[in-house]
């Protein structure tokens, strides 16, 4: 009859010493009577079957080698085990508890990313004749661009128990896609995830985007500003629009559908600020940053330096791709 017992923590053991006679109609019935459960939903059953495996797993205060100390070892056991009142749990789960309103306005969001956006219809009139007129109505549906899902590659961190989690990950994606679509985007990735006291940012990363569809490409001039008279420190300008640490074009939003932010180009101050001050993030892109040295603008420009400083400090190439140019050997030796 033990032997039941032992199957259920040592299967080995039962595989090593067989029962050669099965159950008689009194054990099968001893065997049913102890695994009749209480109003708590436990059996005697149960309780011999983890105190058993508890005493060969640790053999606490030595349980093993002596018997005496059985009633104060299940007596411990019992106050460990936490198992909830069914009728108590029912009451609960009965509450009609209305969902809090933040939480119907963000599942109104999120349904609208299921939305099919509508298609683009294009009509053109032409006229052969002057008696005919033929009409034609094109439909196409809308195309965003292509990028790494963050769905699938989410899979591969579960592996490593880190990323996000997969609800999370495929609404980021829908936003990723609506996003795309109507900023007409390209090379979109998902940059990643930031932790903030009141707020998170979800941060993505595509080609130089321009607000303003006449402009010009950048051409290589750099007029510094003339010195004055007296010698004082002149601030190094910051880097154009697609060059450099603004070469990509970077956007954040607190939660899935939530509205994106286009955040601004980043400059050599900030870059040097933020490298000498430690902050937490508040989830709020117009606080102050207080902090010591002053940083030079408010949290979405610290963002936006932090952004730059990771995504450079992250950047590999294989090994003979970058050379250093002459001019600069004989600089460093001079």
């Amino acid at each position: 009859f033990f032997f039941g017992i032992f199957d259920r923590v040592v299967p080995e053991l039962c595989e090593i010493v067989p029962t050669e006679h099965p159950m008689t109609e009194a054990e099968i019935k001893a065997k049913a009577y102890l695994q009749k459960t209480d109003p708590s939903g436990v059996s005697l059953y149960d309780h011999l079957v983890e105190l058993v495996y508890k005493t060969l797993e640790k053999n606490p205060n030595n349980i093993a080698n002596d018997a005496k100390s059985l009633p104060q070892f299940s007596h411990e056991h019992k106050k460990t085990a936490f198992r909830p009142h069914p009728k108590r749990t029912d009451k609960v789960y009965a509450q009609n508890v209305p969902p809090a309103p933040r939480v119907v306005k963000r599942a109104a969001e999120t349904a609208t990313l299921f939305q099919t956006p509508p298609p683009k219809v294009s009509t053109t009139v032409e006229k052969p004749t002057p008696n005919v007129t033929v009409t034609t109505t094109t439909v196409k549906p809308r195309k965003a661009p292509t990028y790494r899902s963050v769905a699938m590659e989410s899979r591969y961190f579960e592996l490593i128990g880190m990323g996000l989690p997969g609800q999370e990950a495929l609404l980021i994606d829908l936003c990723i896609t609506k996003l795309a679509a109507e900023k007409k985007l390209k090379d979109i990735r998902f940059f990643g995830k930031i932790i903030g006291l009141q707020g998170d940012y979800l941060i993505v990363e595509s080609q130089r985007w321009y607000p303003d569809k006449d402009h010009k490409n950048y051409v290589e001039k750099h007029n510094m500003p003339d010195p004055p008279r007296k010698k004082v420190p002149v601030d190094v300008q910051p880097e154009p629009m697609g060059k450099g640490l603004n070469r990509y074009s970077y956007w954040v939003c607190s939660y899935p559908n939530a509205p994106w932010t286009h955040l601004p180009d980043v400059t050599p101050q900030q870059i040097n600020a933020a490298r000498n001050i430690k902050k937490y993030f508040t989830g709020n892109l117009d606080a102050n940053v207080s902090s010591y040295p002053e940083f030079p603008g408010k949290e979405i420009n610290y963002l936006r330096a932090q952004i730059a400083r990771i995504a450079s400090g992250s950047q590999i190439s294989p090994a003979g791709v970058l050379t250093k140019h002459e001019d600069e050997e004989e600089e460093e030796e001079e």
